[in-house]
């Protein structure tokens, strides 16, 4: 299920300013909630995750492949898939019926 380019997506700030990369903080994280309200449903952090109200901003998905282009290959996951990327070549993948709830 290919994101819509043009709907947004939830970005940590240390994604979108790249200072996870530079900085060596890791997992990437990405989980896909079900499509709504203008959202892609995709939500990407690194790092620990916080519930606080200003962690993620809205961007365009398309906007992703320069923020963080490893990730680019796992968009057209459906919702309730989470992606979990670190350094080199890790990476981990998976479904959680979860994420369809919330």
């Amino acid at each position: 299920m290919p994101s819509d380019p043009d709907l947004d997506c939830g970005v940590a700030r240390n994604v979108h300013d790249r200072t996870y990369a530079t900085r060596g903080v890791y997992p990437l994280i990405a989980v896909r909630h079900p499509v709504e309200h203008g959202t892609s449903g995709w939500y990407v952090w690194a790092g620990p995750y916080s519930d606080a109200d200003d962690f993620f901003l809205p961007v365009h998905t398309a906007h992703l492949e320069s923020y963080c282009p490893e990730l680019v290959p796992f968009l057209a996951l459906p919702p309730g898939w989470w992606v979990e990327l670190g350094p080199g070549t890790y990476e981990n993948v998976g479904k959680d019926r979860a994420l369809l709830d919330s």
